[in-house]
């Protein structure tokens, strides 16, 4: 039987409690008539409203356990072809309007397990001329492009700081597409990066090489399940959304899916 009939049902007969005990004979069993038909009432109305979210609100959840699952997964990458290693995570910076999935983040840290010492969080500084995001509705909706507020020469810059006190660098933003070219994945004696949001091109010889140790990507639509899968255990659903790139399969997956690169 589907929940709404059942629902309704269960709605009809509160209310005949309820009507019953206005006519019954004034004492306790009365009393707890309308007591029990009341509560039976505010429990069905809030199922109605749980069941009635609105498909936003459901893309949101839906978005936000997709960010859990593919933090766990990575991190547990990490945790066991890197136990032991100092990781540095960086962030969007703090004004950025666009997401910041926390919930990625916390599913990273579970991932790791403790098999990996993270060193710390660090936002990005905006670049100047965006270190104040306005108010107005007009900009909230069309916020600067990603490109304007991450810049590769902030990243060296933090990472450069941090010499010598971390194994891996995770960027949890989609990198800038001049990635390659920067001082620090040029530079063999620098940690490696993991790239929560791998959307690049031209990147496969740093994956092959370990210059970048670890990449999250979007699986193509093409392999993706119909509906997509929202619930069950995060390898579940990463497995379902998305794919995992490492030194060790890029080879593979690129044999899979040559466009991705």
């Amino acid at each position: 039987m589907h929940l709404f009939p059942l629902l309704c049902l269960l709605s009809a007969l509160a209310v005949l409690l309820y009507a019953k005990s206005q006519h019954s004979p004034s004492g306790k069993g009365g009393i707890w008539v309308k007591v029990g038909s009341g509560l039976l009432l505010i429990a069905i109305v809030s199922l109605l409203f749980s069941f009635n979210r609105s498909p936003f609100d459901s893309e949101m959840a839906f978005s936000a356990t997709k960010g859990n699952a593919r933090g766990y997964v990575i991190g547990q990458y990490l945790a066991e072809q890197h136990a032991g290693s100092r990781v540095l995570i960086l962030t969007a910076p703090e004004n950025y309007p666009g997401p910041r999935h926390p919930d990625m983040i916390r599913g990273l840290e579970k991932g790791m397990d403790k098999q990996t010492s993270l060193v710390k969080v660090v936002p990005l500084a905006p670049p100047p001329q965006l270190s104040e995001v306005s108010e107005s509705p007009i900009e909230k909706s069309a916020p600067p492009p990603l490109e304007a507020w991450i810049k590769m020469d902030e990243i060296d810059r933090i990472v450069t700081q941090y010499a010598g006190q971390i194994d891996l660098v995770i960027l949890a933003f989609t990198p800038p597409r001049n990635l390659k070219k920067s001082t620090w994945i040029k530079n063999p004696e620098a940690p490696p990066a993991v790239l929560l949001h791998y959307n690049s091109k031209g990147l496969k010889q740093e994956i092959e090489s370990g210059r970048i140790a670890a990449a999250v990507t979007v699986i193509p639509p093409s392999a993706m399940p119909s509906p997509p899968m929202n619930r069950g255990s995060e390898e579940t659903i990463f497995e379902q959304n998305y794919i995992l790139l490492t030194p060790q399969n890029v080879i593979r997956i690129f044999n899979q899916y040559p466009h991705l690169f």
